[in-house]
């Protein structure tokens, strides 16, 4: 048997997210899944669908993140500080040209999975879904970013206590996803540090991201040439 769902934030109606804030969507998402013993999925094939960036993320004093870069990560702490990194120094996405390869769902691709749970978390590029026609065609600078999340529950006979997890990873994804700041799960607890208590939540903590070391520092020549929301 099998019960999925794919939630979005924000919906294509309302205001799209900075690449910024998309990735506060994931990082809390991540955190969320973590909290619940869930264990990050690392492949030695089929990278663009469990972990992959789409393009290279640009800091601002130079270096860049690609694709190799963060697929080599196999540590979840890791790729959870490289997120932070990126949250904290506002970094940049930008994608590789104009190719067949470049697949705006997966901007920035993570997974978790275990035998019975499928979680894809993905930064997506919404650029020309809120555009109108004809203009969408000749957008081909991220300026919109979203964040998606599927679940797939996969399991001989789904239970009614299965249901019942599989509303609660559904909500709470869908709180993390909302929220603006970066929440710190502890003992499966998280609030927003606006709200006492959300569906039962006990305890509430933002956290600072932190300062990391950066290993792939490269030269930027024309950095001032990139478009990033629309402002040079």
């Amino acid at each position: 048997m099998e019960k999925s769902y794919t939630g979005r934030y924000p919906e294509l109606k309302d205001e799209q997210f900075d690449f910024t804030r998309a990735v506060v969507s994931m990082l809390n998402s991540r955190r969320y899944l973590e909290s619940q013993g869930f264990d990050e999925a690392f492949a030695n094939y089929d990278y663009y669908d469990t972990n992959s960036i789409n393009g290279k993320v640009i800091f601002p004093e130079g270096s860049i993140i690609d694709n190799p870069n963060f697929i080599s990560l196999k540590d979840t702490s890791q790729k959870d500080s490289l997120l932070e990194r990126m949250i904290d120094k506002k970094a940049v996405f930008k994608r590789f040209g104009v190719n067949y390869f470049y697949e705006r769902d997966k901007v920035i691709r993570t997974r978790f999975k275990t035998n019975e749970y499928d979680f894809k978390l993905s930064v997506i590029d919404t650029t020309r879904e809120v555009a109108i026609i004809p203009v969408k065609w000749f957008l081909i600078k991220p300026r919109g970013f979203a964040f998606k999340y599927d679940i797939l529950l996969n399991k001989g006979v789904i239970t009614d206590s299965d249901l019942k997890d599989f509303e609660k990873h559904k909500q709470e994804l869908k709180l993390a996803a909302k929220s603006n700041v970066i929440l710190n799960y502890g003992s499966g607890s998280v609030t927003n540090g606006s709200n006492p208590a959300v569906n039962g939540i006990k305890s509430v903590e933002q956290v600072k991201p932190i300062e990391i070391f950066d290993p792939w520092k490269v030269e930027i020549k024309e950095l001032e040439n990139m478009v990033y929301g629309g402002r040079k």
